[in-house]
């Protein structure tokens, strides 16, 4: 499977599908006689080459990486061109769909961070090490309806940096741009003037997606969804009383005294309702949830900063070391102290 990406998206300057098979084919020949050039989809092109021998499928390998960087520097400049190499099968009918299967999956399982031109699907090593935090998605989700663009950006770009150091496969990173974007559209303002705008969004953006390059090119993608979304954001509920505005607000206030008599009187409502609701609504108590919110926070601070335990406590709303350290163990089964050293600033 050979796939190119157009480094600069622009229409006047691609070139047609016809004249890319021609000089696909013009070129592979000069590898093997023995070459058919078909265009499946999406940039994508099938290649079937024939070897006389197993053993000169090395060779193959290291006559394909030139070929990909030449064309890009030559015929192809405007493009970014790379390959996925299927095992060798026998030309039989029936392995042509066992060969495109594997081809497909060099492409889909290659490491995000992978340089070469050329991806050997025999080499594939498969892993399942992906950060997806919940906690920050759910942010991601509030800044949107708050308008708090540049807040979702520096989310986006975390989390997804951070799967990149992984070197996660790319239909894992894929997967996770996708659900992060559908998290933000949540927030969008479903109207009959905007449903057909935000379903031509969705379907440009998975495509962009399914097909991109590196996983730059999926963080480029999410971040232009984001500025789209924006702008179809609900405005703020002016009733106080809504899962968007608590949720907003204990994340901005957990480091207050943030007493449910408080927050109750923030929304206008008495502290027996608003505990009452909260529950049915969050599926927790306040007392609950907002010892979450906190030691979410706590958990970074003891990851990623110097401070002490009893300073990260205080910034994280408890009002003494001891509430904080019991607290924390509660919920974890381990001590602040402790919790830092089996996680140890990166």
């Amino acid at each position: 499977m050979m796939h190119l990406d157009q480094k600069i998206k622009d229409q006047s300057s691609s070139m047609a599908v016809e004249s890319i098979t021609v000089m696909l084919t013009a070129a592979l020949r000069e590898v093997s006689n023995d070459v058919l050039v078909f265009y499946d989809k999406n940039l994508h092109f099938v290649v079937l080459i024939g070897l006389e021998q197993p053993g000169d499928r090395a060779v193959l390998l290291k006559q394909l990486k030139r070929l990909c960087a030449n064309l890009e520097q030559n015929e192809l400049q405007g493009y970014s061109v790379w390959a996925s190499v299927s095992k060798s099968y026998a030309t039989e009918l029936k392995n042509y769909k066992l060969a495109y299967r594997c081809a497909m999956d060099g492409l889909l399982y290659r490491a995000v961070n992978e340089s070469s031109h050329v991806q050997d699907a025999e080499k594939i090593q498969f892993g399942w090490s992906l950060y997806f935090p919940f906690d920050k998605i759910e942010k991601l989700s509030n800044y949107m309806s708050n308008g708090r663009l540049q807040e979702a950006k520096e989310i986006i770009s975390e989390t997804l940096g951070e799967n990149a150091n992984r070197n996660v496969h790319h239909h894992q990173m894929a997967h996770i741009a996708k659900t992060m974007f559908l998290y933000m559209l949540r927030h969008a303002n479903k109207t009959a003037g905007t449903d057909d705008d935000l379903h031509n969004l969705e379907q440009q953006f998975l495509q962009r997606i399914d097909f991109a390059h590196d996983y730059l090119d999926i963080e480029n993608a999410l971040i232009e969804a984001a500025k789209h979304i924006a702008k179809h954001s609900k405005p703020e509920d002016t009733n106080r009383l809504n899962p968007s505005f608590i949720s907003q607000y204990i994340e901005l206030h957990y480091m207050e005294n943030l007493y449910l008599d408080h927050i109750a009187e923030i929304v206008e409502t008495s502290p027996k309702y608003f505990s009452s609701y909260f529950k049915k609504t969050f599926g927790v108590n306040y007392v609950e949830y907002l010892n979450k919110v906190r030691l979410s926070h706590a958990k970074e601070l003891l990851k990623d900063s110097s401070l002490t335990i009893g300073e990260i406590g205080e910034k994280t709303g408890y009002l003494n070391s001891s509430t904080f350290t019991t607290t924390f163990k509660k919920y974890y089964g381990i001590s602040p102290s402790e919790y830092r050293k089996q996680n140890p600033n990166e």
